[in-house]
């Protein structure tokens, strides 16, 4: 019979940082290189130095999520896990609100609104499934 893999409560949130890490490298790749495609396909209109921000922005939140990984602290991971489901409850409401005021179906509106909200389920899931540790 061949071994069982366990996976411990607080491994979610590794999990949780490691998808919210895909995410961003992915989203600071379409914004650096592929700003105007990205653009086409939202709701919002085309930015230089908007898309250039949000870019920029992600290799910020990449490096976080690096670092933390790394260092492998049960804490550091449930701190950022924590603030990234608030940042993820923002964005996810922000691509929503978008495609309920303006009415126009966008690629990248929807699947910024599925995202997001995925990743709140996710990472509220492993805060739940950890809350005897959580707020000590």
């Amino acid at each position: 019979m061949g071994k069982s893999i366990t996976i411990r409560d607080e491994d979610f949130f590794r999990v949780f940082l490691i998808l919210w890490l895909i995410g961003s490298i992915i989203s600071c790749i379409l914004q650096l290189f592929f700003s105007s495609l990205v653009a086409d396909s939202s709701i919002w209109v085309y930015s230089d130095g908007w898309q250039r921000e949000i870019g920029l922005w992600n290799v910020g939140i990449i490096f976080g999520i690096v670092c933390a990984l790394f260092l492998n602290s049960s804490e550091i991971n449930k701190f950022l896990t924590l603030i990234l489901v608030g940042i993820s409850m923002a964005l996810g409401t922000n691509h929503l609100i978008s495609l309920i005021l303006i009415q126009r179906i966008e690629l990248i509106n929807i699947f910024g609104a599925i995202m997001n909200y995925f990743a709140v389920v996710f990472g509220a899931y492993s805060i739940y499934i950890n809350r005897k540790d959580f707020f000590k």
